[in-house]
This record gives C-alpha cells, structure tokens and sequence, in this order.
C-alpha cells in the first residue's frame, strides 16, 4: 500500500451535491438523460431488437459503421413516443371533439335528405 498525505479530492459529479442540481437545471436534465439512457439500452428488450434489425441491416449491406446502437434504438423510440404524446395531448381531443360534432352534423343533414327522397 502507498499512503499520501494529499487530502482527499472531492467529488464534483452533479449527484455528489443534490442542492447543485436544483441551483443547475441544466445538470439535472443531462443527469436524468443519462440515466434513463444507461438504464433502456441495458435492456433485453433493447440489446434483442437492436441485434435482430443490424442482421437485417447487415443482409442489406449496410456498412459496418452505420449499423444501430442501442442509445440511437432508444433515443429513436423515445423521439416517436414523446411525438405522438405530444400530437395527442395538443390535437387530439380537438381532433376527436371535431370528428363527433362532423359526424352529427352529417347524422342530422342525412335525416333531412331522407325526408325528401
């Protein structure tokens, strides 16, 4: 064993000081990213898919370097699931609210015409 008498250095990862992150937004968001990135592209799910589509890719003759990593499955997925949260949380229930009210206006304009015939 080698003993120093240097002081110990002190940790200066975001996760050391948890008052740091609130005061550092920024250093929260890249946290939680990393995080949730270290965590999907461990899964089986991920590692499964990821292999099945670069076989796929590699019958298509994709070159090596451009075949999919399980961050880019991840952050693909993500991208798609945050997307279509977003459309339906923004235009969704307008969409379906304007679909029902279309719907019985032609129900109604239907009754009408089948009166004159």
């Amino acid at each position: 064993y080698i003993i120093t008498m240097e002081q110990p250095t002190e940790c200066t990862t975001p996760l050391a000081h948890p008052t740091t992150l609130i005061d550092a937004p920024l250093s929260l968001i890249t946290t939680i990213r990393e995080y949730f990135l270290q965590t999907l592209t461990a899964t089986p799910f991920v590692r499964l898919s990821v292999s099945k589509i670069n076989v796929l890719l590699t019958w298509a003759q994709v070159p090596e370097k451009s075949l999919l990593t399980n961050e880019e499955f991840v952050l693909t997925l993500t991208a798609g699931v945050v997307t279509l949260v977003g459309y339906y949380v923004l235009f969704g229930k307008r969409h379906g609210r304007k679909r029902k009210r279309l719907a019985e206006e032609l129900r109604l304009a239907q009754k009408q015409v089948s009166r004159w015939w």
